[in-house]
């Protein structure tokens, strides 16, 4: 199974569903599939444009979803398009360079459109885990821990910077969940290298919640499983 019309050198995760269909299959009319501003009937093109050719599109695509995620909150809509996200990771069209700005208030700054999918889905971690677990859709976000590991653990080598703090970070984050405690000693490995070398310094990384912060108690964090 492949990710949108690319070949099967980009398959989708394991446990996430093919893109296209997921678009296809989903019932956004539904009204207990809502966001922040109600109804989730926009949600499919808004997801669709985070693969447009204009980079500008897609870096407003990302603005635009901000009602599924508003004020730090899981809503039912959350869940598919977290899926979305992660499973168009290895699509090359995310390795984009886009301007971001509006978000969070943020200065203008250039990054890859893929560090900041692997942001949004590491800050919905986060989330959820703030959040009450008997929740059925915070619970439907913190079940795809081990599908979102699979989904960024090939940028844990990236060439690119902030696409690989990008992904320990939320690497860092997920690896709480019990399925992933395998991972743990990789990823105080991989924080040990990173604060070795000080790449954490990068202005330009923007993480789940505060990228230097997660890596600096990373370490500590990890290692005392």
């Amino acid at each position: 199974m492949t990710i949108g019309n690319h070949s099967s050198e980009h398959p989708t995760p394991i446990g996430l569903p093919e893109p296209n269909a997921l678009l296809r299959d989903t019932e956004w009319a539904d009204p207990d599939l809502f966001t922040a501003i109600g109804e989730a009937q926009w949600v499919p093109a808004t997801l669709r444009a985070l693969l447009d050719p204009d980079p500008a599109a897609q870096s407003q695509a990302l603005d635009d979803l901000e009602p599924v995620s508003h004020q730090n909150s899981i809503y039912p809509a959350t869940v598919p398009v977290a899926q979305y996200m992660a499973a168009i990771l290895a699509d090359p069209r995310t390795a984009t360079d886009c301007m971001f700005g509006r978000r969070r208030e943020q200065t203008d700054r250039r990054a890859p459109l893929r560090s900041e999918l692997i942001i949004w889905l590491g800050n919905r971690i986060w989330d959820a885990e703030d959040s009450p677990h008997d929740d059925p859709d915070v619970a439907a976000v913190l079940a795809m821990r081990p599908a979102l590991f699979t989904a960024i653990a090939p940028f844990l080598h990236d060439d690119d910077a902030t696409i690989r703090l990008a992904a320990l970070a939320t690497a860092i984050l997920l690896v709480e969940d019990h399925r992933l405690a395998h991972h743990r000693a990789e990823i105080a490995e991989r924080v040990g290298i990173e604060l070795d070398g000080g790449t954490i310094t990068e202005p330009d990384i923007q993480s789940a919640r505060d990228t230097s912060y997660a890596l600096a108690v990373a370490a500590r964090r990890v290692t005392q499983r």
